[in-house]
């Protein structure tokens, strides 16, 4: 699998275009700022063990991989084993192309033609870069000739130490129904281990020991995912909620056509 090195002072991040246009590392000296992806995963372009991949045309799961919009009920094709709901989007699982690229940054284009995993056509970009930390931009751009929804997020995967923990400013949380769908708006906007929900209300700022994660205002929502028994804390800023094309009040932005969506993360140290 091709990768790309990025490199801008002390920093260092090596891209992987054809597996979801994923990050396999991300560094500040020696030291990794996001988790490290194993070498066989580079080569065989396993985008789940990587440090950090985007999720669009939606983020996290859409309930039984269906919706209704435009007068219609659709169908997704499940894209996560034998899990019920799809999940991520096609982004993370498609292959980008290299429309520029430089020893500090690169753009990463994907075009959609619509599918059984997304009906509506899209092109998005991402624009990776490396300066004083790291950069990513995403432009999602609505190619069909009629409205769709649209939606997106990143999913950074962070080194996780017995003392680490995730600060954060949220509204409030939304507690997991049986279905790991958000079911009640009634949880405490703190740090767990554990945790796998969504924040709402958030102010777009993440600090991880001496990392911070930035996110413009478009990414209205944190999903934490931090599992017991995995050394990790993924902080994913998100447009919307899990499963918000099948919720009025968290619902997806809708795209005229040609309209795009965009925003941009950045990680850096304290």
């Amino acid at each position: 699998m091709s990768v790309i090195a990025l490199r801008a002072g002390a920093w260092a991040a090596t891209v992987v275009p054809g597996a979801g246009g994923a990050i396999a590392s991300l560094r500040r000296g020696s030291a990794p700022v996001l988790r490290e992806t194993p070498d066989d995963a580079v080569l065989s372009g396993d985008v789940r063990r990587m440090a950090c991949y985007a999720m669009l045309p939606y983020a996290n799961r859409i309930a039984d991989a269906a919706f209704e919009f435009g007068g219609r009920r659709w169908q997704l094709r499940r894209n996560f084993g034998d899990h019920p709901h799809s999940l991520h989007g096609v982004g993370w699982q498609r292959a980008w192309q290299v429309e520029a690229a430089s020893p500090t940054r690169v753009r990463l284009a994907l075009r959609h033609a619509g599918d059984a995993d997304w009906p509506f056509p899209f092109r998005a970009v991402q624009e990776i870069a490396l300066e004083d930390g790291l950069s990513i931009r995403i432009a999602l751009t609505n190619t069909d000739a009629v409205a769709a929804p649209a939606g997106f997020g990143f999913h950074p995967f962070f080194p996780r130490a017995p003392a680490s923990r995730a600060d954060f400013n949220a509204a409030r949380g939304w507690r997991n129904g049986p279905d790991m769908l958000p079911a009640r708006g009634d949880l405490a906007p703190v740090y767990a281990v554990g945790v796998d929900n969504d924040f709402e209300g958030w102010d777009g700022i993440v600090r991880i020991g001496d990392t911070v994660l930035r996110a413009d205002p478009v990414f209205r929502w944190l999903r934490l995912f931090a599992p017991e028994d995995r050394p990790f804390i993924a902080a994913e800023p998100v447009t919307h909620a899990a499963n918000a094309i099948n919720r009025s009040d968290t619902g997806m932005t809708v795209l005229a056509p040609g309209e795009t969506l965009a925003g941009e993360m950045r990680i850096g140290i304290a």
